[in-house]
């Protein structure tokens, strides 16, 4: 269970404001999957919504001054006890773009058609690991084995057999 003074103590403790920090909401089995290493890079698909959290002047795509954002706040739903973790931002990636400009994203993922948020360190979790199993479990039930992203080739390409032997199927 999440308790939200703590995440507050550890804000204050490192000088956080609001300013300094991203907040998105995610499902619980990509935490796991932070905490364990397997997910450094979190994809977000391009929309006003996103462009909006990351620029200053965001304005219908046209934006030239990127917020200093050094932490993202992940949390899985939309209670204030929801799991709760706090990843240092290295930057993000979007369409060749690195902001910073010196952003090193070798080991990282890189989607050519999402904005791609580089994680760092974790700061704060409050993950309950003994439910681990069970998440990774339902999200595989109900989206099928994890792919780095839905719009990755491997995954188009799964896609359009699935669909041609559909087609296939029909013609009988």
């Amino acid at each position: 269970m999440a308790n939200p003074t703590e995440l507050q103590s550890v804000l204050s403790e490192l000088g956080i404001s609001k300013e300094d920090y991203l907040f998105l909401t995610i499902k619980t089995v990509y935490l796991y999957q932070m905490k364990s290493g397997e997910k450094n890079v979190e994809y977000r698909a391009p929309s006003d919504s996103i462009f909006t959290k990351l620029y200053k002047d965001f304005n219908q795509y046209q934006f030239n001054k990127p917020k200093q954002l050094a932490y993202i706040l992940f949390q899985a739903g939309y209670n204030s006890d929801s799991p709760r973790m706090l990843i240092e931002l290295k930057g993000w990636s979007y369409k060749g773009e690195n902001h910073p400009k010196s952003l090193d994203t070798f080991g990282h993922p890189i989607d050519s058609r999402d904005v791609n948020l580089i994680l760092g360190s974790i700061v704060y979790e409050n993950l309950d690991m003994s439910r681990e199993g069970e998440f990774r479990v339902k999200a595989l039930k109900e989206d099928g084995p994890q792919i780095k992203s839905l719009k990755s080739r491997q995954n188009i390409k799964l896609k359009i057999a699935g669909r041609r032997s559909q087609i296939g199927r029909g013609d009988r």
